[in-house]
């Protein structure tokens, strides 16, 4: 049996050791299997292998990821009508086009991984959303009835029924003009992610989408 050499130098004594005709592949295949086997699946050491995270990301990112928390903080505390805090405004917010590719993953880890941690979910939005109707319609000085801020919400009415009755906010909904809305929900322990009142996780209920509870 030949002497285990790198695959590159077994491959030269093709020419220089083996009669004409005699494939050193073949030949290590039929007498040195499990060698040639790990040797062919071993990782390359050279040039060719892949660059760590450090070396694909851009000098940018970390700017990028802080300019996203930025954004994402200002859309929340924006005054007038709330806009959600989507994927597409957080990208369309960056200086440079930013993408959910595999290719920008790697260039843009800490960026694209901020834009996850900071879209609103849809509960959250029409919490806040619900809030910002009633403040407006009480401005007027009378409590407003549900069904003017589920129209001028665009929240659907069982939707706006499940996040009063789950958030207690019956007594506080008059006053909504003079209180924070994100300091409720915080101090209720809802976050950005909140995903609905237990008993409607999973069901599709808002505008004309909703269906009563079973």
């Amino acid at each position: 049996m030949i002497a285990r050499l790198s695959f590159q130098s077994a491959r030269s004594l093709q020419v220089a050791q083996f009669p004409v005709g005699v494939n050193i592949t073949s030949w290590l295949y039929e007498h040195d299997r499990k060698w040639l086997i790990e040797t062919l699946s071993a990782p390359t050491t050279d040039g060719a292998s892949r660059r760590s995270s450090a070396e694909t990301a851009s000098p940018d990112d970390e700017r990028f990821a802080a300019h996203v928390d930025t954004v994402a903080a200002e859309l929340l505390a924006r005054s007038g009508k709330p806009q959600q805090v989507t994927k597409e405004r957080l990208l369309a917010a960056l200086p440079v086009s930013v993408a959910d590719t595999p290719r920008h993953r790697e260039r843009y880890p800490r960026t694209l991984k901020r834009v996850t941690d900071n879209r609103e979910s849809t509960w959250h939005f029409r919490a806040r959303r619900l809030w910002w109707a009633y403040a407006v319609l009480g401005a007027r000085g009378d409590a407003p009835p549900m069904i003017e801020a589920v129209v001028l919400s665009g929240v659907g009415l069982y939707a706006a029924q499940a996040i009063i009755e789950y958030c207690g906010w019956e007594h506080l909904l008059p006053l909504a003009a003079n209180i924070d809305v994100l300091e409720k929900l915080s101090g209720a322990g809802i976050t950005i992610k909140w995903d609905g009142p237990p008993a409607w996780r999973g069901q599709a209920i808002g505008g004309r989408a909703y269906r009563r509870r079973k």
